[in-house]
């Protein structure tokens, strides 16, 4: 009877054990989405602690955008920042990095009609403004792997 009460007690202590070892402790949530966005989230961290969070969102009568968020170490919203194609067509973001000097880089696609697209590549520095943009015209289609 002991051995049985023995027993049963070291498998409740092994499950309970393997089971408090498996949780998971979220430490923070923050949400740039919506329930209509269909697109991977890109996230970079600068040399002060800075979070950046990028990708490509359903805006209403503009297609698909790309959208840059910067938070501060605490979580707060610092800046969010959208870049839409003139065509307000459905636009891809296919890389979010940062350089040395916490300068963001975006790029990705820009409809510029139903049949083309460009090539589009943002700097942009740490309060948010733009430093340049450069565009190349690119076949319509080409998203994925495009840098």
């Amino acid at each position: 009877m002991k051995n049985h009460q023995y027993l049963a007690t070291l498998c409740l202590f092994l499950i309970s054990s393997c089971v408090l070892a498996n949780e998971k402790n979220t430490e923070w949530v923050k949400s740039i989405s919506d329930k209509n966005n269909n697109t991977d989230i890109k996230v970079a961290t600068d040399s002060e602690g800075y979070i950046y969070l990028a990708g490509t969102f359903n805006t209403s009568g503009q297609g698909k955008n790309w959208k840059l968020v910067k938070l501060k170490p605490n979580r707060d919203t610092l800046f969010v920042r959208s870049y839409n194609g003139s065509y307000n067509g459905d636009d891809f973001l296919n890389a979010l990095t940062l350089d040395i000097n916490d300068n963001v880089y975006l790029t990705g696609r820009f409809s510029t009609s139903n049949t083309e697209a460009n090539a589009t590549t943002f700097k942009i520095n740490k309060q948010g403004q733009t430093v340049w943009q450069s565009s190349h015209a690119v076949a319509m289609g080409i998203n994925e792997g495009l840098f």
